[in-house]
């Protein structure tokens, strides 16, 4: 009976010794945010996806700040499943609700599925919400720069096309220049879409600033038309009255525009000034500060997702910590 006894005390002790020994776990990149919320994302287009983001609408929950600036995200490679921080930009949110986020997916197979984390509870977290860092955007600022030391001039009284990539640009009339009728002379770019991106949206946001200076004896001036083209079809169209004398005339404008379904390869745009009638001018420029494209890559149809919210809080600790097996 005693020997009994002795063997259920060992037992008992072996099992409080194998269940409550230091285990190392294996530290995530936001091991000190208590609570996460998993994410299951799909790929239905039979492409493989790179680069890829993705709108997630997550709800909020206790523990969670309100303004959800303490999420971080996480993507885990579904073949050697290692956890890696991944972008995300909050699009909008309302408070102690829930939060409409692109998270970007650095690759996504064909018809398979990969796994976000979406950590939460971290009191002294500021957002890390980065709209440039989940699209690609090409951008441009020339509005500190005035020296213009790699431009290019094209006279008024040719169409000229000029390839002008990565440049900053400036058209300049030719003083006392002579215009034909329906003369339009611009600058152009090519923007290269990834293979990899089967279609995308573009966003065009460009400020540029139009002067001119006109002289009496040089004939009385007509209306100019600013104009935009995005692969040769007109996206922009800004008409300047010139109808006076001795006009001088310096505005600062800007435009944003959409193109839809844009497919993958070379995409064209142009900028510059349409002339409707003959005649003469003496002065006037076209300088574009600032082009900004926001490239956001779409597949069809597009990935879906499924979110679990654990109904218990989940911790991942930190290593060398005693933790029950």
């Amino acid at each position: 009976m005693k020997t009994a006894k002795v063997l259920i005390t060992l037992l008992v002790i072996s099992f409080i010794v194998f269940n409550f020994i230091p285990v190392n776990v294996k530290a995530g990149p936001y091991d000190d945010w208590p609570y996460y919320i998993r994410v299951f994302v799909t790929e239905n287009s039979g492409n493989d996806l790179v680069n890829y983001p993705l709108k997630i609408r997550i709800d909020w929950k206790p523990g969670m700040k309100p303004d959800f600036s303490d999420i971080r995200v996480s993507y885990i490679n579904s073949t050697t499943l290692e956890e890696s921080p991944t972008c995300y930009w909050i699009e909008s949110s309302n408070e102690y609700d829930y939060a409409d986020i692109w998270v970007l997916i650095p690759y996504l197979p064909a018809n398979g599925t990969v796994e976000l984390k979406i950590y939460y509870g971290n009191e002294l977290a500021k957002s890390q919400s980065n709209y440039g860092c989940v699209f690609y955007v090409f951008e441009e600022d020339f509005s500190t720069d005035r020296t213009y030391a790699v431009e290019e001039t094209v006279s008024f009284n040719v169409n000229t096309y000029v390839d002008l990539e990565n440049k900053r640009y400036v058209i300049e009339s030719a003083e006392s220049g002579y215009w034909d009728a329906g003369s339009y002379v611009y600058v152009s770019e090519n923007l290269t879409i990834p293979d990899y991106w089967n279609n995308c949206d573009l966003l065009f946001t460009v400020k540029y600033n139009y002067t001119y200076h006109v002289y009496n004896n040089l004939g009385k001036p007509k209306n100019r038309h600013i104009r935009f083209f995005i692969a040769d079809n007109l996206a922009y169209d800004r008409e300047y009255d010139s109808s006076g004398n001795y006009i001088n005339v310096k505005t600062l404008d800007e435009f944003s525009i959409t193109v839809n379904d844009v497919p993958s390869g070379n995409c064209s745009y142009k900028f510059g000034i349409y002339v409707p009638t003959s005649e003469r001018q003496a002065e006037e420029w076209l300088h574009t500060y600032y082009i900004q494209i926001v490239v956001k890559p779409y597949a069809n149809p597009a990935p879906s997702y499924g979110i679990t919210y654990p109904q218990s809080p989940t911790y991942t600790p930190k290593p060398g910590k005693w933790t029950p097996k």
